[in-house]
């Protein structure tokens, strides 16, 4: 048998769909934040899943409604998606506070800059 000018490779999904890779529209920095939450003990495809476009929405979504002890969480900088769907996690978190360092350690400026006031 001839296979010489034969493509046998397959097409990947995106390819054959003309999808391009997933990347989070609408967000200030193209970062997506990720965060689950849900009593201690649940398992994880039970907990409940919110999504963020910038770390202001999130620090407005955790002032209104802070974490409780008796919650777990879980919190996930996303830099989009894999070609398998999978997010490529830049930072993660169980907690708020220590997620928001792990991102400056990891080097991402997603953090709105505070201007100075104009007339003073």
């Amino acid at each position: 048998m001839n296979t010489h000018n034969v493509n046998t490779a397959a097409q990947e999904p995106s390819e054959r769909w003309g999808v391009k890779p997933y990347r989070p529209a609408g967000t200030e920095t193209g970062y997506l934040i990720l965060m689950a939450a849900g009593k201690k003990g649940t398992a994880d495809e039970d907990m409940d899943v919110y999504e963020f476009r910038s770390v202001a929405q999130l620090k407005a979504f955790r002032k209104r409604w802070p974490e409780k002890m008796c919650e777990q969480y879980a919190y996930l900088l996303s830099a989009g998606t894999d070609r398998h769907g999978h997010h490529v996690a830049v930072a993660t978190g169980k907690h708020f506070r220590p997620f928001l360092r792990e991102i400056k350690r990891a080097g991402v400026d997603i953090f709105p800059r505070k201007t100075p006031d104009a007339g003073h």
